[in-house]
């Protein structure tokens, strides 16, 4: 299925289209969406050309996919948010519109709510630092939970210039279980709390396309 839009992202970066723009930096922008499903909501864009969907995370860009989280967590200071969900559509299939990857930043007030999950015996993949397994209450036909093993990591609010890779990874992990799962195009979630109010460990979803959002 072909994108049903032009890299409109594209032109906002360039600052040939107008866009509330709320963060940027030398490798990513951050503006507000011009449909907001939430009192907040926000996309976090790569500057990079060529980064079309989430299939294109390597083990050479790591750092810039590892870069939106940081944007997010900028953006939460920069806009007093507590708590925060993040949302990336990959693939059409996925529900991906715009052909740039870009991650969605909302307000806890945005109603969806993804508990995390305890380590289960289906395991897709293991490294020494990262885990992803089929979540024990699963919400669509496939839900996985992919997992930062370092305990120093425990929430995206954790996210800093020195541990970028490791951030960028889940979702080259992600990519790499969706390729496991057969699947075409998929959904990814975070919510993001502070350490003492979140599960003691950063759980990052992989949701198959049945799983439906607004996004």
């Amino acid at each position: 299925m072909d994108f049903v839009v032009e890299d409109v992202f594209r032109q906002i970066i360039t600052g040939e289209a107008p866009a509330d723009i709320v963060y940027e930096d030398e490798y990513t922008m951050a503006f507000k969406d011009i449909n907001p499903k939430a009192r907040f909501h926000a996309l976090m864009v790569p500057k990079v050309d060529g980064l079309v969907t989430g299939f294109d995370v390597h083990s050479e860009n790591l750092e810039i996919f590892g870069r939106l989280f940081l944007a997010a967590k900028y953006v939460s200071d920069l806009e007093d948010l507590d708590t925060y969900k993040l949302h990336m559509n990959v693939g059409t299939l996925g529900g991906q519109v715009v052909p740039r990857v870009h991650l969605h930043q909302l307000s806890s007030d945005y109603a969806p709510e993804l508990d995390c999950s305890m380590p289960t015996d289906t395991v897709y993949y293991e490294d020494e630092a990262t885990i992803a397994y089929q979540h024990e209450n699963p919400v669509c036909d496939q839900h996985v939970v992919i997992q930062l093993k370092d305990p120093e990591l425990v929430s995206g609010l954790d996210i800093r210039e020195t541990n970028l890779e490791a951030f960028g990874n889940l979702f080259w992990v992600a990519k790499s279980v969706s390729q496991q799962l057969g699947l075409e195009g998929y959904k990814l979630f975070m919510n993001v709390a502070p350490n003492e109010t979140s599960s003691p460990f950063t759980c990052f979803h992989l949701l198959s396309p049945d799983y439906k959002t607004e996004l």
